[in-house]
């Protein structure tokens, strides 16, 4: 209900741009954990039309090959077009052997270290490091949208 008032009073308003933030995850984190798996998310965008998502993701210390996947899912599950992400502090372990998960804000240090450099023209922004290029990248995906309209 909230986010159909939202909308229309942001629509009333005649507002240009409508930041919007929605908790919860896309993803599962274990069979145990679901991370609210598509609650929130899924009714934002049915009541919203969400023309450039940025999502948020834990700490990737590895090939970053299934963001696409996400990107994937996150068009056709809630037609909501993925052009950036930001790659979060936190990171989510899960230990099979307990079957409990582990949360851990990074340190600095720790994210120097363990971070590669995002390539030229990617769309993953990343702690401690420059972030514009992501930024820019989102707002001409916007412009494009308004042109077409």
């Amino acid at each position: 209900m909230y986010w159909r008032v939202y909308g229309a009073r942001a629509a009333q308003e005649n507002r240009h741009v409508k930041p919007i933030g929605v908790p919860g995850g896309v993803m599962p984190l274990s069979g145990r954990d679901t991370n609210f798996f598509l609650e929130l998310p899924l009714v934002v965008s049915s009541a919203l039309h969400i023309d450039e998502g940025v999502l948020t993701v834990y700490h990737i210390d590895g090939p970053l090959g299934f963001l696409d996947m996400l990107t994937k899912l996150c068009r056709e599950r809630f037609s909501v077009p993925v052009g950036a992400f930001y790659m979060a502090r936190q990171v989510a372990t899960f230990d099979p052997d307990t079957e409990s998960m582990q949360f851990l804000f990074l340190s600095d240090a720790y994210i120097a270290a363990h971070s590669a450099a995002s390539p030229a023209g990617s769309r993953i922004a990343l702690p401690l490091q420059e972030h514009s290029h992501v930024y820019k990248k989102v707002v001409e995906n916007l412009q494009e949208n308004l042109e077409t309209v």
